[in-house]
């Protein structure tokens, strides 16, 4: 039986409060996922050619997507010092904190995924895959679908966290080129 603190992506995923208390959210297995597997397809909200492009046009893409769809994208991480999910805690209306240009940017640069084939995009549940150095699953660009595909790249027991790396252009960077990128 699933938590109400659990949510359920699909019968072998589900989002939840990592054990890490520095690493929010993630995705965990519901069950043993083997090598290879697809395990989601996913359109993004936005897709760019680079990271520069992303936080160069949020700000006049925003507007053009759904009202429901920016609601949902106002809802995702934008680092440590956001101030409109407590705003919306005291039930005050934290819309026009939600859709700031620095705001908007900061969502970006928080939740986007990069790499190969993919140049920039932002997704809403894929966003929620915290990075390892040895990730456990990779993020590809469907051409045909326009959408991110996740895949195992190992045996996933049940209850491990769906990890990838968030460099998927840089697979030979060292510990330390890592964790300056990281810093970043």
């Amino acid at each position: 039986m699933d938590r109400p603190d659990v949510a359920v992506l699909d019968e072998r995923l589900a989002l939840k409060k990592c054990p890490d208390p520095y690493k929010g959210l993630g995705v965990f297995a519901r069950k043993d996922l083997s090598t290879g597997l697809r395990l989601m397809i996913e359109a993004p909200f936005f897709v760019y050619e680079s990271c520069e492009e992303a936080s160069e046009n949020i700000e006049h893409d925003f507007p053009r997507l759904p009202a429901t769809d920016q609601a949902i994208f106002t809802r995702l991480f934008a680092g440590f010092c956001d101030l409109a999910p407590i705003i919306r805690l005291l039930n005050h209306d934290a819309s026009a904190a939600a859709v700031g240009p620095a705001r908007l940017r900061n969502i970006v640069r928080c939740n986007r995924i990069e790499g190969q084939g993919i140049g920039c995009v932002v997704p809403f549940y894929l966003s929620a895959l915290n990075h390892s150095c040895v990730p456990n699953a990779w993020v590809y660009w469907n051409e045909t679908h326009r959408a991110l595909t996740l895949h195992t790249v190992r045996d996933i027991a049940q209850g491990e966290e769906v990890t990838i790396s968030y460099f998927q252009e840089s697979v030979y960077l060292n510990h330390f080129q890592r964790n300056d990128r990281l810093e970043d």
